[in-house]
């Protein structure tokens, strides 16, 4: 087994994609990985949601180069926050 694969951790939601045989094929080649099933509701789930967001900003626009389209995800990502009393971060 390849030693990065040692100690890496997948999650792996209910995507098709993700219960594909090549994907399982894959798993079974590297028994180092340890994967994890999402079973909660997309909806709930703090990246889905994230992910969502940034797709609905940046389906709407034309862009003329990638690194155009790189600098709308950093642009949205930067301006993304996050209620931090909500989540009990008070640092």
């Amino acid at each position: 087994m390849h030693a990065r694969f040692l100690r890496d951790i997948i999650l792996i939601d209910q995507a098709r994609d993700h219960a594909s045989k090549d994907v399982k094929k894959w798993l079974r080649a590297y028994p180092g990985i340890i994967t994890i099933s999402a079973v909660a509701p997309p909806r709930m789930n703090s990246i889905e949601n994230l992910w969502r967001m940034m797709y609905s900003y940046l389906r709407c626009a034309w862009y003329d180069s990638f690194e155009e389209f790189k600098y709308r995800i950093f642009y949205f990502l930067r301006r993304c926050t996050f209620d931090r009393d909500a989540l009990g971060n008070h640092d």
